[in-house]
């Protein structure tokens, strides 16, 4: 009779567990490439706890669905894979402003000859440089004191109704490519934009020394421009961050329409 009465009670709880599962797929997908998750290194249960937080709106409505018409558990998994395939398509697109942040940090060390000390990135697990990993750290913090967290919750709980989670077709817009394409261009025009201030300046430096050298041959200055690009880039960044700070925080989240350049990429 005990064994009766668990195995009633599992069938019972199965559609709350399913409905779980799938809910928690979409949070899940975004959190295994956003760098609030993967850089900071927070674990599994954690990374479990803010997905199960995220994917509680959306529980009874897939509860709902699966009680009116119930799936097969290979359909089940289909499901699951392409929610998971939509939350990391909105990781990505969130998580864009950070690695140009990133890749702005890498070509600003290219330019002041600083690739030496290099560290390996928590979350890729490739080699990345001081500064990289200095302004990745910084620009997350700033992602989530500014609001980042809540738009990724809104950015979820919307795509809810856009792409019903369980609807299993799930077709790319004619152009996606393009689309593709201009997602690099943006991360290349944050990197550059965020770095030609500081790379410019320490242009202008070096093209000093040269003229000096020109002016004077007797002066041996090969030595000397590293040291002054070094000098002008930690000088440079006093004063730079101030207004770093103030942009990225517009540009990670107040200007961010995520939703729309899905509706490029994925028919709803």
């Amino acid at each position: 009779m005990p064994a009766t009465d668990a195995l009633v009670v599992l069938q019972q709880m199965m559609p709350w567990l399913s409905s779980i599962a799938l809910a928690m797929s979409r949070p899940a997908g975004a959190a295994i490439v956003l760098p609030v998750f993967t850089r900071m290194q927070l674990g599994g249960p954690v990374t479990g706890a803010i997905a199960f937080a995220l994917a509680i709106p959306a529980t009874p409505m897939i509860h709902a669905g699966l009680l009116i018409e119930p799936r097969t558990l290979i359909a089940l998994g289909m499901i699951g894979a392409k929610e998971m395939v939509i939350g990391v398509i909105i990781g990505l697109l969130i998580g864009l402003p950070i690695w140009g942040v990133q890749c702005a940090g890498e070509l600003l060390d290219t330019q002041r000859s600083a690739t030496q000390g290099q560290a390996e990135d928590p979350g890729s697990g490739n080699q990345e440089s001081t500064s990289a990993g200095f302004f990745a750290l910084a620009v997350t913090t700033l992602f989530v004191l500014s609001g980042g967290l809540n738009l990724l919750a809104d950015t979820l709980l919307s795509s809810e109704t856009l792409w019903p989670p369980l609807a299993l077709a799930l077709a790319p817009q004619p152009g996606f490519g393009m689309v593709l394409l201009g997602l690099l261009d943006r991360l290349e025009t944050v990197s550059l934009s965020i770095g030609a201030p500081v790379m410019l300046a320490m242009l202008l430096c070096e093209a000093s020394v040269i003229l000096l050298m020109r002016a004077i041959p007797k002066l041996h200055l090969y030595d000397l421009a590293p040291n002054l690009r070094n000098l002008v880039f930690i000088l440079m960044m006093f004063g730079y961050c101030a207004w770093l700070v103030s942009y990225m925080k517009h540009d990670l989240v107040a200007s961010r329409d995520v939703l729309g350049t899905m509706h490029q990429l994925l028919k709803p």
